[in-house]
Formats: C-alpha cells, sequence, structure tokens
C-alpha cells in the first residue's frame, strides 16, 4: 500500500476510496494513518466530479442502502463531520 500511495499521491488515494470503492471505514483508516485534514475540500472535488458521472444505485454498508455516488458522498461527509461515527473506527 505505501508504494501506491507514494505513486499517486495520498488524495488521489483517498478520492479513490471514496469515488471507487466507497469504503468509507478504509477512507477514515487511511485519513487518521496519514494525518490528512483538507476533507472539506476533498469531498467538495469529489462531489464536483460525482456530478460529472452518470448515477447509478449501488449498496453500501456503510452507511446501509443503496445510494448514488452522489448521495453517498453526502451521507459519508456527514459521517466524517461527527454524526454519526462508523462504529467500528470509534476506538
Amino acid at each position: 500500500m505505501t508504494t501506491l500511495v507514494s505513486e499517486v499521491g495520498v488524495r488521489e488515494h483517498l478520492k479513490k476510496y471514496l469515488m471507487e470503492y466507497r469504503n468509507l471505514p478504509g477512507f477514515q483508516v487511511l485519513v487518521r494513518k496519514y494525518g490528512y485534514s483538507n476533507l472539506d475540500e476533498l469531498f467538495e472535488e469529489c462531489l464536483g466530479e460525482a456530478s460529472k458521472r452518470e448515477d447509478t444505485l449501488q449498496f453500501s454498508v456503510t452507511p446501509w442502502g443503496y445510494f448514488t455516488l452522489s448521495e453517498w458522498l453526502r451521507k459519508a461527509r456527514r459521517i466524517m463531520d461527527g454524526t454519526p461515527r462508523v462504529g467500528v473506527l470509534r476506538r
């Protein structure tokens, strides 16, 4: 994983976790690991890119349900802002 991060940069790696994988728990771990703090800017960039894509519903475990990418990003952003937190990562 370290090699991938050094090649594409932390920001691009985090974007991939949000936009391609829709992996919020993994994203949260990486944010902590790399001490990334520009989350508002990153989410705005991702939402801008998502609005240009064709949205299809995709199932998500965190948060639970079927969402378009834009809906999922807005929900993930609210979770990252603090309400509610992903239970696995409360430690």
